[in-house]
């Protein structure tokens, strides 16, 4: 009784060549939600372990995420980090706040390029990985986070980025980092978030 259901999905693709976490965040809340994420994590996890390109990937979400009897729209947004074997990182999002990088301790900006695919504007990079990396995605729940109705406006982008970049200093592992990001969310909530709050990291030891 009085339980929703989660309107973000984590997905982990392991390929022979690499390993796939995949972030995704529906539109609304509840079951339309969660069904909207589920699918577009699905849909990315499937077509990636088949090594299929993110043009292709970005097509088929729009066709396929059931529209709304309302506004006609169907929108999950989504963000990938794909970690090669070779030590390479690619990373494609759309419409999810961007991927912090925390490289020897300091936050260091990626380099994305934007492009329109089908009908959305997504942003991708590719980069060579070193030993201490740290890459964080999330939802878009984790910003602004404040209690009851109001929007704490100071809990930015930068303030995640420097909440990561202590994470990365006081924890050993993805698991622990991704603790340590949404507890400092939960607790700017008061506990009682008022939006899907959700972190993935992925770290090179």
């Amino acid at each position: 009784m009085g339980e929703e259901l989660c309107g973000d999905k984590v997905e982990v693709v392991n390929n022979d060549d690499s390993r796939i976490l995949i972030l995704a965040d529906g539109m609304g809340s509840g079951v339309r939600a969660n069904i909207l994420a589920t699918l577009t994590s699905k849909i990315i996890a499937t077509m990636m372990r088949e090594k299929m390109s993110v043009d292709e990937v970005a097509v088929i979400i729009t066709k396929t995420l059931p529209a709304s009897s309302v506004n006609h729209a169907a929108y999950s947004t989504f963000s990938v980090i794909q970690a090669f074997n070779d030590g390479r990182i690619y990373i494609v999002e759309y419409d999810n706040p961007e991927c912090i990088l925390i490289r020897g301790g300091k936050v260091k900006k990626l380099p994305f390029v934007y492009r329109t695919v089908g009908d959305k504007r997504i942003r991708e990079c590719e980069i060579w990985s070193e030993i201490g990396d740290s890459f964080v995605i999330m939802s878009d729940g984790c910003l602004y986070c404040g209690t009851g109705e109001i929007m704490n406006y100071a809990w930015d982008w930068k303030a995640l980025s420097n909440c990561a970049e202590v994470g990365a200093g006081r924890t050993r592992n993805a698991q622990q980092m991704a603790d340590y990001i949404n507890a400092n969310c939960a607790e700017l909530y008061g506990n009682i978030p008022t939006d899907d709050t959700t972190v993935g990291v992925v770290r090179i030891l």
